[in-house]
């Protein structure tokens, strides 16, 4: 059960992720395919269900008539669906997996993912919050009903996206720095009770925050369009210091793949598909760092 697109302004990863922690992060691999809803678990390779009954998308089974999407995957063919149930509770559908390798204490770490609402039937008439990251010790809380995992002992919170209130994709990143050794994860939406919300997830990124993070008060300054895109990245700002700068476009392992003279429209279709950084270097010597996806 049950664009023109502004600078992303949240703190995000510019000099890239490090090295993959969560496996199967774009639920492409499965052991079969999924035939209705609520066949999360034995279906979905590396996932398992740990909070009542989510739902995997794949194959030909695309049936989201109670959740629908005005898309399907942001990235090849597989996709996680799951829903706040409206109780008093806060009673969320909630996924898990075991870490290809631990989340370090005091080691800030950093956290982007693709998601969007339903965009009809009765779980998209609220738009309560974001998707929550928790962690623990050891494996545990498989097979739970009724609840949300914040309620359960030695859980950890880790962080979480701002509301999720767009029926497109879109990323949402956050950081956190865990105090304890984090082994295994769990992903759901913020409990807030009463409300009715399902999210579409595909598409995570983890690694080590290197701490580089984006000029805030440019928001309003400075767009890159489209994002994701294919062949071409194009940049629009009122600002008069880009003549004569430079733009470096960096891939997730911190390596600058590209770099040329500040142009309004960049040719990046012979970069491969991922999350890359944009950082444009004026010439008053002030820095402005962006992210986009390569499709």
């Amino acid at each position: 059960m049950k664009f023109w697109t502004t600078l992303i302004f949240i703190i995000t990863l510019n000099n890239g992720f490090a090295q993959p922690y969560i496996k199967n992060a774009n639920f492409e691999l499965y052991s079969s395919c999924p035939t209705s809803y609520g066949t999360f678990n034995n279906k979905i390779s590396n996932w398992i269900s740990s909070i009542d009954s989510p739902d995997y998308y794949n194959c030909s089974f695309y049936d989201i008539g109670a959740y629908p999407t005005n898309t399907l995957a942001f990235s090849g063919s597989g996709y996680v669906g799951f829903g706040l149930y409206g109780d008093a509770n806060g009673s969320c559908e909630t996924i898990f997996q075991t870490l290809n390798q631990p989340f370090l204490p005091g080691i800030t770490y950093s956290i982007s993912l693709v998601a969007k609402r339903a965009n009809g039937g009765a779980w998209s008439t609220d738009s309560c919050g974001g998707v929550e990251l928790y962690g623990t010790r050891n494996a545990m809380f498989y097979s739970l009903t009724g609840t949300h995992i914040s309620q359960l002992p030695n859980t950890f919170f880790l962080g979480k996206t701002s509301l999720i209130g767009t029926i497109n994709w879109r990323v949402f990143s956050f950081n956190f720095t865990p105090t304890d050794t984090i082994h295994n994860i769990f992903l759901t939406i913020e409990k807030i009770p009463n409300c009715y919300q399902y999210v579409f997830l595909d598409y995570i990124n983890s690694g080590i925050f290197t701490g580089i993070e984006e000029n805030n008060l440019l928001v309003n300054s400075i767009k890159i369009y489209p994002n994701p895109l294919t062949n071409s990245l194009c940049i629009k700002t009122e600002l008069n210091d880009f003549e004569n700068s430079e733009i470096e476009i960096i891939n997730t392992l911190g390596q600058i793949v590209l770099k040329l003279p500040y142009a309004n429209s960049i040719d990046v279709s012979r970069l491969a598909q991922g999350f890359y950084n944009l950082k444009i270097s004026s010439i008053n010597k002030r820095v402005y760092y962006s992210k986009f996806i390569k499709e």
